[in-house]
Formats: structure tokens, sequence, C-alpha cells
């Protein structure tokens, strides 16, 4: 019996809207990546962002670090912890990933968007073949703070990857509006960010292999020759002299083998 009331409440919940999915205005979201490398770009830091839905994401290249705000705070947690076990690249160089000192603000009408499906992306659907990639980010340069990270053609549409959910819906909104648009289908398109978290390969270095030294002291020519030249049946003279002083000597000490030293008396 409590079964059915607690299915027929969901029911109802479901029918009068109440089961609308909540998003935190004031929540831990942001976080800062630092010590990237040079000239890197947002489409660098975009790859390696995974876990979920972004808010927005933006760099302060003269500091060498960017900003990015999760919609979920646990997704932003669970990236966090991720980096702190795996580690995190760009173009083969170690990042460091913290806390922001300030956490980003979610606007109530940027909510709002968000449950209908509002994301950072947008995708012009049946677009007019005169459209060029120049031609898109001319007509969205006039947005403040808007950064179109990417501008693609694939398959008579074009996908326009942007680094805020904010700017994305004011850009959707004015291109609406163009007549050049009219045609067209302008919606919001997945974002690439909101895929599952996934271990970076590290970098692989190249480790110095020790070369055996050569020893001191000048290389005398005997220690290229073959140590059996003394021996050759040719130089009679020298084989005859090396046995003579062998048995006036009667001494083992000329003959020393590999790895030991002679004693000097």
């Amino acid at each position: 019996m409590q079964d059915i009331n607690f299915i027929e409440a969901a029911s109802v919940q479901a029918a009068t809207g109440s089961q609308r999915p909540h998003f935190a205005k004031t929540c831990q979201r942001s976080l800062t990546i630092s010590g990237f490398p040079d000239h890197c770009s947002l489409a660098e830091i975009t790859t390696v962002l995974r876990g979920g839905l972004l808010l927005i994401v933006h760099m302060r290249p003269t500091e060498r670090c960017a900003f990015v705000s999760f919609l979920h705070e646990e997704h932003a947690v669970a990236f966090l912890q991720h980096v702190k076990t795996n580690g995190l690249y760009i173009r083969k160089k170690s990042v460091s990933v913290h806390w922001a000192d300030r956490q980003y603000y979610l606007p109530g009408h940027v909510a709002y968007q968000i449950r209908g499906g509002a994301t950072r992306n947008l995708v012009i659907r049946r677009c007019d073949p005169k459209h060029t990639e120049t031609s898109v980010r001319d007509d969205l340069e006039h947005i403040h703070n808007l950064v179109a990270i990417s501008v693609e053609f694939i398959g008579g549409s074009c996908y326009i990857r942007t680094n805020s959910v904010m700017n994305a819906i004011f850009a959707r909104t004015c291109m609406t509006s163009r007549a050049k648009y009219k045609g067209s289908s302008i919606t919001f398109d997945v974002d690439e960010c909101a895929q599952p978290l996934e271990v970076q390969p590290r970098p692989f270095r190249l480790q110095k292999t020790c070369m055996p030294q050569a020893a001191s002291g000048p290389m005398t020519k005997s220690k290229t020759q073959n140590r059996f030249a003394a021996l050759r049946v040719d130089d009679k003279d020298d084989l005859e002299e090396s046995f003579t002083d062998n048995d006036e000597n009667n001494s083992d000490s000329d003959f020393i083998s590999p790895g030991s030293s002679a004693s000097t008396n």
C-alpha cells in the first residue's frame, strides 16, 4: 500500500512539474587552472576538461591561468579529485588545478534556460552555403565577453563552441533575429566537457642512458690491436725473444689474467 501511494505521489509531482532539476545559485563550483604552456588556447583547455557541463571558462593569458565553473558542485569536486589522483596535462605539460578564490554565481534566468537545454555551444542547421567561419565570427564579435572557441562546418550545419552559457544564450537570440539566418534553425548543442572523466596518458620521457666512460689516459696503440699480435708466426724474432725472456726469468708475472693487476717488487 505504501508503494502504491509512493508511485501515485511521484506521478502527481511529475505532472505538476515539481520534479524540475534544481541548480544551486551559489556553491563551490569554480576552479583555477594554472601553469599551462605559453600561447595556450581555450580550445586546448576545454579538450582536457571533462566530467560535467560548464557554465563558463575564461583565460588570463598574462597570468597563464584559466577559470572554469561547472554547473554542479559535485562535478567540480570530482574533477578536482580526479586531477589530484591522475594529473592533468596540456601539451605534455603538467598543470595545477585548485579552488578559485571567487565562485561563480548562477543567475536565475540562465538556470531557467539550462532547464530547457541551454549549453555554451550552438549549432546552426540548414546553414546557408554562403556562411563562412569568418562571417559567423564577425556576427558574434559584438557580444561582450563572448569567445568563439571554434566554428566548424560539418554536413551542412555550423557548430559553434563558446566560452559561456550566458553568452551563448544571448548569441542565439541575436542570430535568430538576423535576416541572414531566417532559413536556418539555431539550437543549443551538447557540451563535450560533460563526457565522463577519463585518465590521460602520462607524457613519456626518454631517460638518458649512461654510456660507459672511456678509460682515463691516452689510448695506446696496443689497446686497439689484437692482444695476440705478439704471437704471430711471421714475427719469428719476436717470438723467440719472448720465449727466451720467459725462460730466463722463469716467472709467471708476465701472464696477467684479465681484471688482475701486476704487483711491483
